[in-house]
């Protein structure tokens, strides 16, 4: 009976594990194995929210949004945002490219943690198709001393997690995004310091070419 009753629990955990957005993206297993259990509120301005795979432009995501996700008092946490579909989901050469990073959040107080890359609003090439804009968050097991990080290109959330002993994300969220043609409002992210020509960052980034 209780080895019955076991098969139907890991059973029931698969199809549950399968019907998550999370899967059904992809996000598990390109950039985490398994689906996080919380949910990651991400506010953009506007009323406007991420909200498991929903499409925002560019342009409506290019300010930084107001994190909340369940914490307890004296609890830090890490932040991240990746696209793991740089340059396209086809070519995913520098898969992830890291969108923004904060680390020693306190409860979820992001204005109060430690920046580790500055937000960057979402910047699909042109002709890339949808980018899975991936948000996670990490319980830390105490402070961390940790550094800027500096080249954005093929981060891998899965290794700074492991350096780190964050272990799995507790809470998640993601969006799509792709290029938005001049007159959708388009130039607002060309004017944008995430605006790149070839290599050459408007700003301190690393990017690729998406005029």
């Amino acid at each position: 009976m209780k080895v019955l009753v076991l098969v139907t629990a890991l059973c029931c955990a698969k199809v549950l594990a399968e019907d998550s957005p999370y899967v059904q993206q992809g996000i598990v297993p390109d950039i985490i194995d398994a689906p996080p259990a919380g949910e990651l509120q991400v506010n953009f301005a506007n009323n406007l929210k991420a909200s498991y795979g929903n499409e925002l432009t560019p342009t409506q995501v290019k300010d930084q949004p107001v994190f909340s996700w369940s914490g307890t008092s004296g609890d830090l946490f890490t932040v991240f945002m990746v696209d793991p579909d740089a340059p396209s989901r086809q070519n995913a050469s520098l898969r992830c490219y890291l969108h923004f990073a904060v680390a020693n959040v306190p409860q979820n107080d992001v204005a109060h943690g430690t920046i580790l890359a500055p937000y960057m609003g979402s910047a699909p090439p042109k002709d890339s198709g949808l980018h899975r804009y991936t948000l996670l968050v990490y319980k830390q097991p105490g402070f961390i001393q940790t550094s800027a990080i500096t080249d954005r290109r093929k981060f891998s959330v899965r290794d700074y997690a492991s350096k780190n002993e964050l272990g799995a994300p507790v809470a998640g969220n993601f969006f799509l995004a792709q290029f938005e043609t001049a007159g959708s409002g388009g130039e607002s992210v060309i004017g944008s310091a995430m605006y790149v020509t070839g290599v050459t960052v408007v700003g301190l980034y690393l990017s690729w070419n998406c005029s």
